[in-house]
């Protein structure tokens, strides 16, 4: 619907309407559009968006991530602090005390 140029407004209706989310109730689904949209936003990449809609699942998560990373300061950091150094010390092992630590 980003795609079609849609306002966030018809958007953000169209997914309460058909509930789309398939969330209980509707303020639940207009914090989640929101969220959605502030990521798409920050993107800044129609193709990026497209490969979003249109490609396989995980590929999209990881997209989806992306644009958690570009949005939050906090998620990127965490990534690129924690979870990016232990790839580059090729340690793929996660621990819960490991995590609380970051």
């Amino acid at each position: 619907m980003y795609l079609e140029e849609k306002k966030v407004d018809e958007i953000t209706e169209c997914i309460k309407r058909e509930n789309l989310f398939r969330f209980p109730t509707e303020r639940m689904i207009y914090r989640i559009a929101s969220a959605c949209y502030k990521r798409i936003i920050a993107l800044d990449n129609p193709k990026l968006v497209y490969e979003v809609a249109n490609t396989p699942v995980d590929v999209a998560k990881q997209i989806n991530l992306y644009s958690m990373m570009c949005y939050n300061r906090l998620v990127r950091e965490f990534i690129e602090g924690l979870i990016g150094e232990k790839y580059r010390q090729q340690d793929y092992t996660y621990t819960m005390s490991k995590l609380m630590k970051f």
